[in-house]
């Protein structure tokens, strides 16, 4: 049997000052835990944000 990891689904509140400390929730929630995250927002705050985004992440935008 496979172990099954957990994803988290994390729609942070769209203004100003909310979007960089909950990806910062989500880098911490996956290197500590392995969840896997994925990350709802704008495609205009997705293209900004892709870069701060390890190449070896597992957090989907």
């Amino acid at each position: 049997m496979t172990e099954r990891k957990e994803n988290i689904v994390m729609f942070p509140f769209m203004a100003q000052g909310h979007i960089i400390p909950f990806l910062a929730l989500a880098l911490e929630l996956e290197k500590k835990n392995g969840y896997t995250i994925t990350f709802v927002n704008t495609r205009l705050n997705i293209k900004k944000l892709r870069p701060s985004i390890p190449p070896y992440s597992s957090i989907r935008l």
